[in-house]
């Protein structure tokens, strides 16, 4: 998966940028603020890192730990509308393009181990 240009990419792009703006408004004092901060930083970053690895199981690895961090983020989402930091609708609208991000991640993970699970089959049978 070559993070850009990717649809999935620039999704989850879009979606931090979006949560990082939201929490511009939050306390800046507070635990959920740098929280959710740090994750919507490192979700993209540990995208763009898998893909820069020349290793297929290092990439997977790095996938699966942007899908932790968007598991994270979602956490986080419920806790800040339970704070009162943002509106109902607003962490409607994010926990919709979470959950489609999930999946499609969830998705590019199988496939990737699928490849990786193909390509040390072929391996082996030469």
């Amino acid at each position: 998966m070559n993070p850009e240009g990717s649809e999935i990419f620039t999704k989850i792009y879009q979606l931090c940028a979006e949560v990082n703006g939201i929490a511009q408004d939050f306390p800046e004092d507070g635990y959920v603020t740098h929280e959710i901060r740090t994750n919507a930083i490192l979700i993209p970053l540990r995208i763009t890192r898998g893909h820069e690895n020349k290793r297929p199981d290092r990439f997977i690895e790095d996938l699966y730990e942007a899908y932790a961090y968007l598991l994270d983020l979602e956490s986080q989402i419920l806790l800040t509308r339970k704070l009162g930091y943002i509106d109902y609708g607003a962490s409607q609208s994010l926990k919709e393009k979470l959950g489609n991000l999930l999946k499609m991640l969830r998705m590019s993970i199988e496939s990737s181990e699928e490849n990786v699970s193909r390509k040390n089959k072929d391996k082996r049978n030469k």
